[in-house]
């Protein structure tokens, strides 16, 4: 999910909602004495959000929540400053308590479209994605979000049926995401090509990548604080894919090992697994540099593949570094001064000579993603 998107979309909203609220008459101000100062809190705690303080803008929403605990547009208001704050529990209990009192009374349209979609939200980042699919149906169920956003929903549903195994559904909510999305949205379309993968849907999966690093290749969609991936350490498939489909190999074996460490549970633990020991008999000629060694880096990528791996587990990680190797006679060796130099050279002694018997003198550097915790021999 994109935080920034979801809770400009929901402010949008918000405004829509108070825009076309019925002015309060004396008897409520006498019923509800509090409540021109808690429109005033919330009034000034989104000036700060707007203003890039979301800590000082959830502190005035709290103070607005104390002296209403009862006015829903007050929660529902806090809920999304806080969310905003990255106060995720404590947004959900304002907003969970907001969807109380809206069963009960129903409001504008709007406020119930904005509700949905933060409390889905909240559901989403505090782990009930049972609760966050149940309400981001309740939204769809309702049309929607207003153009441009008709996409979020269904890519929300995507991200939270996915995590949830339910990669027939989430295919389905992303391509509906994909239709309706602009195309400076490039992380739905990786999304879409994750679920494909995970399916094992590959040539698929492999031409929406494409598309994307056309788009995006450096990925820099990934590198922004944007989105929030369900489970977060989700991100790393997300980079391990795309950068696999770059030629990035070396970091893609470092991103799914670390996928792997940190969620060893993941329901797509196995497909994972399953991508690591294609990535761990591979180098990309791309990754090889000079640029200049022409045909010769594919010679030595080749060479390189089998043994990328015991490679590897002579560098320290988990992190990726460049070695640089010299190619002379018909045969490849580290460069002397390099820590490791004794390990990798007995690695490198079991490579097959026969590919890079033609491969002309040179110095090639070449990125391994290392696995020790120490640079010694093994």
């Amino acid at each position: 999910m994109t935080m920034q998107r979801a809770l400009a979309v929901v402010g949008a909203l918000m405004v829509a909602a108070t825009a076309h609220a019925s002015p309060s008459s004396p008897w409520d101000d006498v019923a509800h004495p509090n409540r021109r100062r808690c429109g005033q809190l919330v009034e000034e705690a989104a000036k700060l959000a707007e203003q890039h303080q979301p800590k000082a803008a959830a502190q005035k929403a709290r103070a607005a929540v104390v002296l209403c605990p009862s006015d829903r547009l007050v929660l529902q208001s806090a809920g999304e400053l806080l969310l905003g704050a990255h106060e995720y529990v404590e947004a959900r209990l304002r907003l969970e308590r907001a969807r109380v009192l809206a069963d009960a009374a129903p409001a504008t349209r709007d406020r119930e479209l904005s509700l949905a979609f933060l409390l889905g939200f909240a559901r989403e980042v505090t782990a009930d994605l049972d609760g966050a699919i149940e309400e981001h149906r309740r939204l769809e169920a309702m049309g929607g979000l207003p153009p441009p956003n008709q996409y979020l929903v269904h890519y929300d549903l995507g991200d939270e049926l996915m995590a949830t195994g339910r990669l027939t559904e989430a295919i389905d909510e992303y391509r509906r995401a994909m239709v309706l999305a602009p195309p400076t949205k490039p992380v739905v379309r990786l999304a879409l090509a994750v679920a494909l993968d995970r399916d094992e849907q590959v040539d698929q999966a492999r031409a929406e990548i494409v598309a994307i690093l056309a788009f995006d290749p450096e990925l820099r969609s990934l590198g922004s604080d944007e989105y929030v991936f369900v489970p977060p350490e989700d991100i790393y498939y997300y980079r391990a894919i795309a950068l696999y489909e770059r030629g990035a190999t070396a970091e893609a074996r470092f991103n799914l090992r670390t996928f792997l460490a940190e969620l060893p549970s993941s329901p797509y633990a196995a497909r994972a697994r399953e991508r690591l020991a294609e990535a761990e008999q591979r180098v990309d000629p791309r990754e090889l540099e000079p640029a200049a060694l022409g045909t010769d880096r594919l010679l030595v990528a080749r060479a390189l593949g089998p043994v990328v791996t015991e490679l590897e587990s002579c560098l320290p990680g988990p992190r990726v570094v460049r070695v640089r190797l010299q190619v002379a006679g018909g045969r490849l060796a580290a460069d002397p001064q390099h820590p490791a130099a004794e390990c990798l050279d007995r690695v490198l002694s079991h490579i097959d000579t026969r590919l890079v018997v033609e491969a002309r003198p040179a110095v090639v550097s070449v990125p391994l993603a290392g696995r020790r915790g120490a640079a010694s021999a093994p």
